[in-house]
């Protein structure tokens, strides 16, 4: 520990930050930001990035991973180390030389294939061969198969790869991986297997940037600004919201025809006079106590553009004798940009933690006024039941967190060399 005067302030310096671990894995916390596909010579033109498998072998048969690593940006100093982890379930024995290029078009899951990075878009040259398609190799790696059962294999990243990538999330496509060894390589994909610890991994070590921490729960240290409420498609003119419910619910019934949004709200009005220069991290902790069987419901989230009230939203009107542009929030003057898609496990009676994009939360600071919180669309029939702001037990009620960078107070000279 060393101490410094300068100019009459009192500067303590303290002994360096420790490296912190982050990993990316889809299914866990609220993390769905994984990509993956197989492409393969013999047939050039079927989409395999919804399989359960994902291939690598000598016959043309190459993988393709990608992790959006957005929300990570401005949260750490460079980074100290990457390595991305995969499992293989072939059975095969022997030894894959595997080389790991970057990939350099915005291949799309649902539609890359052997031919195409996107429907309508061609590769330089089929398979990812062109020079606008991949940049020199970056590794080769050995993956040893084990003959039966799972293997995992710890591929080290370029760490400086891996930075622009979280620099710069529009030069983010990820990794292919080829082999000219005539072994099957079979990885499980991000999705369709039941055991999250299949799934690929991306381990990141760096030290985090200084930070403050603001937390907002209702009945905390006197703060009561959560607003929270859900709205039913079948009881489109029921305020719930009204009656301090203890619930909310989101569910997607296409059977029914019953749509069922959640809306959530933080009063940040006392932080306008911190001088915040950024949010470093925003997340939102909910409590689920659904009693639904354990799985993941995913859940698409949007920024609110209309001022709803919380004791008069229904899913026809957002305020008393004011009609949402579409019921339901549907309209665009309702809702905003798509912000992200998140995997809630529900069923799971316990807290788990959402991200919210910094930007979002930087405006509500800046511009309380646009303040209208999220809303959460469900995609899956699964019943999210979330505690509220009013719930009898404070660790169950909505928090949000924000890790934030402030300015130096007014006036004052900082001089530490």
């Amino acid at each position: 520990m060393k101490r410094q005067i300068v100019l009459g302030l009192l500067i303590t310096l303290a002994a360096a930050a420790q490296a912190e671990t982050y990993t990316f894995r889809n299914g866990e916390n609220d993390y769905l930001g994984t990509d993956d596909a197989y492409i393969r010579g013999s047939t050039p033109t079927v989409k395999n990035g919804a399989g359960t498998v994902v291939y690598v072998r000598s016959d043309n048969i190459h993988g393709l991973f990608k992790f959006d690593l957005a929300e990570f940006k401005g949260l750490s100093e460079p980074i100290t180390s990457a390595k991305l982890t995969l499992t293989d379930f072939s059975g095969n024995s022997g030894s894959n030389k595997v080389v790991m290029y970057r990939l350099l078009k915005p291949w799309v899951e649902a539609d890359v294939t052997y031919n195409e990075y996107a429907s309508g878009l061609a590769w330089e040259t089929p398979g990812a061969a062109g020079a606008t398609d991949r940049g020199p190799a970056l590794s080769t790696n050995y993956f040893l198969l084990a003959g039966g059962g799972q293997v995992k294999f710890d591929v080290p990243l370029p760490m400086a790869l891996v930075q622009d990538w979280i620099d710069n999330p529009s030069n983010n496509y990820g990794v292919i991986f080829t082999t000219a060894n005539s072994a099957t390589t079979a990885l499980f994909p991000s999705e369709g297997t039941a055991a999250l610890t299949n799934r690929p991994m991306l381990t990141i070590e760096a030290v985090p940037k200084a930070t403050e921490t603001f937390t907002f729960r209702n009945g905390v240290n006197g703060y009561a600004g959560t607003d929270d409420l859900y709205i039913r498609q079948t009881s489109s003119n029921t305020a719930f919201g009204a009656s301090n419910p203890t619930v909310i619910y989101i569910r997607n019934n296409t059977v029914l025809n019953d749509h069922i949004h959640g809306l959530f709200r933080f009063d940040l009005s006392a932080l306008a006079n911190k001088r915040i220069s950024r949010v470093a991290e925003a997340t939102v902790t909910l409590f689920d106590d659904s009693t639904d069987a354990v799985q993941t419901n995913r859940v698409d989230m949007f920024r609110v553009l209309k001022p709803w009230v919380e004791a008069q939203t229904t899913y026809n009107e957002y305020a008393t004798g004011s009609a949402w542009e579409l019921p339901g929030a549907f309209g665009a003057t309702d809702r905003g940009p798509f912000l992200r898609q998140v995997g809630l496990r529900v069923g799971t009676h316990t807290n788990f933690n959402i991200s919210l994009p910094t930007y979002v939360v930087e405006d509500w600071i800046a511009n309380p006024s646009s303040n209208n919180g999220f809303l959460m669309d469900s995609m899956d029939s699964s019943t999210v039941l979330l505690r509220t702001s009013e719930d009898t037990a404070p660790h169950k009620r909505p928090q949000l967190t924000l890790k934030v960078v402030r300015l130096p107070p007014l006036g004052t000279m900082i001089g530490v060399k």
